[in-house]
């Protein structure tokens, strides 16, 4: 997946969705607490799912690139910031 002529803040969001499965919900309000970059997984606990079931999701080699250009910001744990807030995608869901 090509990504480089999108806006940085959305990069990672559709990098994520392509490579996890994962719902726009489920990215939005993903946190770096949930990320481990060392063993290359997202852990999301049953409250973070549609389904009620915690899962497990590997990080492929091409999103831990994508990811890993992210920085960690200082206010705020969330993966996906736009001027230092969450990113939120208004309209239809």
């Amino acid at each position: 997946m090509e990504s480089k002529n999108l806006p940085f803040h959305t990069r990672g969001i559709l990098a994520t969705a392509f490579w996890t499965g994962m719902r726009r919900g489920e990215i939005l309000s993903l946190t770096w607490f949930k990320v481990d970059m060392k063993n290359r997984v997202i852990r999301l606990d049953a409250g973070d799912t549609k389904d009620r079931e915690a899962r497990t999701i590997p990080i492929c080699e091409e999103l831990f690139r994508v990811l890993r250009e992210f920085p960690r910001a200082i206010r705020d744990n969330h993966v996906f910031l736009y001027r230092g807030k969450p990113v939120r995608i208004s309209g239809p869901h």
